[in-house]
């Protein structure tokens, strides 16, 4: 079984600039002692302070222009790697999102096994739910509103089990990725159940809460 990591890191970032500059080290760090880098692992960024920092270490990606968008989806960009590394169709493309830094080995072992025993053609996480989508309302003029989700369950132990779609870690065949949306689902996908919501850094306050956890 062929296993190839990818790691995006694109440089722009409306909400937090240079953000990746802090992450990509710690999806390096986890993955340094635990693979062949210069064979499994890529880096897929149009950052050159990444690219002149990872170049002799792993595959580095000089990802064109129209592909560093605000808007670019991430099917789009692993399309891509995967087409420039020429992947085999049944290679398992496992994507670290480097926002994720408290992510550890086990916790992608964890979802390599899952994925075999699943057999699986894409995998991505579960996270618990803050507040259950019943309660979400899209806003409407003169301060109304109006239920996401059309429903007449108001007891909570009547609602449906429900989850957050997270990409704590993904794991994809090859050739799934052009059956996928743009959120890297379709409804063969398998989702493995997290135990808590993960940090994910958005924000420069989430780097604070990183600081507090390290």
């Amino acid at each position: 079984m062929q296993i190839h990591y990818l790691i995006p890191a694109r440089a722009g970032s409306t909400r937090f600039p240079n953000k990746n500059r802090l992450l990509v080290p710690f999806a390096m760090e986890l993955l340094l002692p635990n693979t062949r880098m210069r064979e499994d692992v890529t880096l897929s960024t149009d950052d050159t302070r990444l690219i002149d920092e990872y170049r002799s270490t792993v595959r580095v990606i000089e990802r064109p222009e129209h592909l560093c968008q605000p808007k670019t989806s991430m099917k789009a960009t692993a399309i891509h790697a995967a087409d420039l590394l020429d992947l085999p169709p049944t290679c398992l493309l496992v994507i670290l999102y480097p926002t994720y830094p408290c992510r550890t080995w086990q916790d992608i072992c964890d979802c390599v096994e899952f994925f075999v025993n699943q057999r699986a053609k894409s995998v991505l996480c579960a996270e618990p739910l803050l507040d259950h989508p019943i309660l979400a309302f899209e806003w409407l003029a003169d301060h109304r509103g109006q239920p996401v989700i059309t429903s007449t369950v108001y007891r909570g132990q009547d609602q449906l089990d429900c989850f957050r779609l997270c990409h704590y870690v993904v794991i994809i065949r090859v050739d799934e990725l052009t059956r996928v949306n743009n959120q890297l689902y379709n409804a063969e996908t398998h989702f493995f159940r997290l135990k808590k919501r993960p940090l994910d850094v958005d924000h420069m306050r989430d780097i604070h809460e990183l600081r507090n956890r390290l």
